[in-house]
């Protein structure tokens, strides 16, 4: 398990749930936390399976965005979701979280303030993750 997200109002963590060779994939537990200062949630998307590439795209894409002004970069799931979104304008840092319910049923949609120095924190915590691929 690794944090993806750590500050005093966000909180990610993803626990590897499993891999599949056979599609290059990687699955993941993801555990969100928000706390606002009068709304809080407690979210967990179980099995959230992402291509490799999907992974490497999207840590190469936040390197990238933390040497521009103004950009958004998405880590998309293998059911096509698009389960982080990362946007900036200028220094100002945003996060949307969506999770959709595998049915189609519901979702769920955060958004959430960064730091501007977390879209490289975030690919720093993606480099040390260790890869099997």
């Amino acid at each position: 398990m690794f944090h993806l997200v750590r500050n005093k109002e966000l909180e990610i963590t993803m626990d590897t749930s499993g891999v599949d060779d056979h599609i290059p994939s990687i699955a993941f537990d993801i555990h969100v936390t928000l706390n606002k200062l009068y709304q809080s949630a407690n979210i967990i998307s179980k099995e959230c399976w992402f291509s490799c590439e999907a992974i490497d795209t999207f840590q190469n894409q936040l390197y990238d965005l933390h040497h521009v002004t103004s950009g958004k970069v998405a880590l998309i799931d293998l059911s096509e979701n698009s389960i982080f979104e990362v946007t900036k304008v200028d220094s100002t840092l945003k996060i949307l979280i969506n999770f959709q319910d595998t049915g189609g049923v519901g979702g769920i949609h955060l958004t959430s303030s960064l730091q501007p120095t977390e879209a490289i924190e975030i690919y720093d915590c993606l480099t040390k993750f260790e890869k099997w691929w």
